[in-house]
């Protein structure tokens, strides 16, 4: 996310803060995709992100320990990210701080790996206070009041938020973020122009090559499963791929000789999408097709005179 854009439209609504359950909006604020959303689609959050205007800088996380353990310390090294941890699932007042324990109790009969040390080392850099809260609504809670966003006007994306601060009586006014959140994403940041880029060369390589792949006989499917091959050799993830305008997984029409085969895919490297069209004739093109081929070619000519 870009984050002084977030800031600049967050002054225009008057919003001190935003306080996100969605996992899009969890993973465009701290480029972390929730566990659960990978899982079990539909889920009320258990992820939170938690952005301050005036601390844009100091961005929140709300999760459990055991999906920071698991998942955010492995692949994340952000000194900027403040996290607050809870043990229990639940909106119960349970503030705490719970008993400390070890998540993975070490009897040191052999040494930690590098993997295990990290993880040690992250949740040891999180005060006790932040690191032992009962359970999520007292972690958003303290979260909240710990960023200065307790009172004045916030942005939410989700009903389980929304209830979790009317339960707890918060003050804060609240507004739904939807449109803010889509504000912001107008103006990308450097980052995300890489990701865009990075997703976008990769689809058009894994496209290219199903197109060079294409011969008489072969089933549309196959090619359904060959772009999702050669997707992920380039590191994407394949999203659909449009066979002679039919995007149905399980087509099992046959390609045939002098066919013009329009071919459309998409794939997203880090949720960032590429999206490239090309047309492959298969064999010897009919005679309509061919006059319009050479049409577009010499339309899309620098040299082209009309």
């Amino acid at each position: 996310m870009n984050m002084a854009r977030a800031v600049e439209v967050m002054e225009r609504h008057n919003l001190d803060g935003l306080v996100l359950g969605d996992p899009v909006n969890v993973f465009h604020a701290l480029g972390h995709w929730p566990q659960i959303a990978r899982t079990r689609q539909g889920q009320p959050p258990g992820t939170f992100a938690i952005l301050a205007r005036e601390r844009i800088d100091e961005p929140g996380l709300v999760t459990s320990r055991f999906l920071y353990y698991y998942t955010w310390a492995d692949g994340r090294q952000r000194d900027d990210v403040q996290a607050w941890l809870y043990t229990l699932l639940d909106d119960a007042g349970a503030e705490g701080p719970f008993p400390e324990y070890e998540l993975c109790p070490d009897r040191g009969e052999a040494p930690m790996s590098t993997m295990e040390q990290n993880r040690a080392r992250s949740l040891s850099y999180i005060p006790a206070d932040r690191a032992w809260i009962g359970d999520c609504g007292a972690a958003i809670v303290k979260a909240m009041r710990d960023l200065g966003i307790w009172g004045g006007r916030v942005g939410v994306d989700h009903r389980a938020t929304e209830e979790v601060l009317t339960r707890n009586d918060c003050p804060a006014e609240r507004i739904w973020a939807d449109n803010v959140l889509r504000e912001i994403r107008l103006i990308k940041s450097p980052l995300e122009m890489v990701l865009m880029a990075r997703a976008a060369e990769a689809n058009v390589q894994a496209l290219n090559a199903v197109g060079r792949a294409v011969r008489e006989g072969a089933a549309y499917h196959e090619l359904h499963q060959l772009f999702l091959a050669e997707a992920a050799q380039r590191g994407n993830r394949a999203v659909f791929l449009n066979v002679d305008r039919s995007s149905s997984e399980f087509n099992s029409r046959k390609i045939e000789d002098g066919q013009a085969l329009f071919l459309d895919a998409v794939s997203h490297f880090q949720h960032y999408h590429g999206d490239f069209a090309r047309t492959v004739f298969v064999g010897d093109p009919l005679p309509p097709a061919r006059k319009a081929a050479e049409a577009a070619a010499l339309a899309g000519s620098p040299s082209a005179t009309f």
